[in-house]
Parts: C-alpha cells; structure tokens; sequence
C-alpha cells in the first residue's frame, strides 16, 4: 500500500518513516550499461555491452524541516558501504496516466526474463519504475499494462521469485550509495542553509 505521507512531490530521502529531503529538478536517472565499441576501416560499427545495468540518481535535495538535523545526521553519518534509503520519482507522463491500485500488488518472474506476471487492479503505463520486495532492484516497464496479467520490463531479472509485493506507486524504496564525491555536511552563511549543488546517488546492487 502506498504510505499516507508520499505523494508526487514527497520523493527523496527517507529515515524509515518519513521523507526528510525531497528530490528537487533538475533531476537526472541514468541507465549506465558498460558497452564497447570500435570502428573498423570501413566504418562499420561493432558494438557489443554487457548484462549488467545500475541506475544513477543525480538532483538537488531540500530539507522538509527548517533546522535540517534529519538530513544533517543523515548526511555525515552514512559511511560509503551504508546505503541511504530513497523514494523514486516517477515520469510525470506515468503518474498523469496511471490508475493506482488501493490494495497490496504482485508479481512473479524468472530469473533473467524480461517479463513480470502482476496482480493488480490499476493501471500502468509504459515507464513505470518499480521495485519488487525481496532484492533490491529498480525496473521500468515498457509496455502499458492494464490489471493484471504479463508485462515486458527492462532490464532483466536478477533473481526468480513468485508473488513477491510489487511496488510502483509512489512507494518504490530504493537502496542508493552515495557517489564518492558525495558531500559529507552541510553548507551555512550567515547560519542560513545554503544550496550543496547536485548530489549523485547510484544504485546499491
């Protein structure tokens, strides 16, 4: 079920029962899949990229309290191995034209398929992100799917499970490294909160 306190405007960081940041445009989720390339003396292209696929966060963060010491410990105490919680934004194009489901959601896959069977009453369009519970793994549909019944997602699984809860709402919960040039404070002038500029977080797979 998709907690009271999200909504479109609540993703960001999360402690374990609020959201403490939110994620402020521009925003940037990038798909990095390792690929090589080389160019032959014709010119013709070969390029050939591996199975493996991490999403990459990039965006502003504004503390939801005015002193900001949720985000202030969150930020100096997290080490580089300890994954900070964060709350997906999806597509405004997705929640525009998506029907939520009030009920518990789920799905069933295979390892390596590019497919998920799910069970649910609402609506999801084509590049909706999601998360099944189980392993910590963000997909994004490619094909609209209305109820229940099978969709094409990328990338491919990482793991089988059967009727795991799905989630797609405004409650994908995903766990998120901080980039090694991640800043480690807070900046202040004149004891007011200042902008820290862009923080990148990249998928903890």
């Amino acid at each position: 079920k998709v907690p009271s306190f999200i909504g479109e405007n609540m993703y960001g960081i999360y402690d374990g029962s609020k959201v403490i940041a939110r994620l402020v445009a521009p925003i940037s989720l990038v798909s990095n899949v390792p690929c090589f390339m080389k160019d032959s003396i014709s010119l013709k292209r070969d390029i050939g990229s591996r199975a493996a696929q991490r999403w990459e966060l990039t965006s502003n963060l504004e503390p939801l309290s005015v002193d900001a010491n949720d985000l202030f410990v969150e930020l100096v105490s997290r080490g580089p191995s300890s994954p900070f919680k964060i709350m997906i934004p999806q597509n405004i194009g997705v929640i525009r034209k998506r029907v939520l489901d009030t009920d518990t959601c789920y799905a069933s896959g295979v390892l390596n398929s590019n497919q998920l069977t799910i069970s649910t009453s609402g609506f999801l369009p084509k590049g909706t992100l999601l998360k099944v519970s189980g392993h910590n793994k963000l997909y994004m549909t490619l094909t609209d799917r209305d109820g229940s019944g099978v969709v094409n997602i990328y990338p491919q699984l990482r793991a089988s499970f059967t009727n795991n809860i799905l989630y797609w709402q405004d409650d994908v919960l995903l766990e998120m490294y901080a980039d090694t040039d991640m800043i480690r404070g807070m900046s202040f002038t004149d004891g007011i909160l200042m902008d820290n500029g862009a923080i990148k977080f990249v998928e903890a797979l």
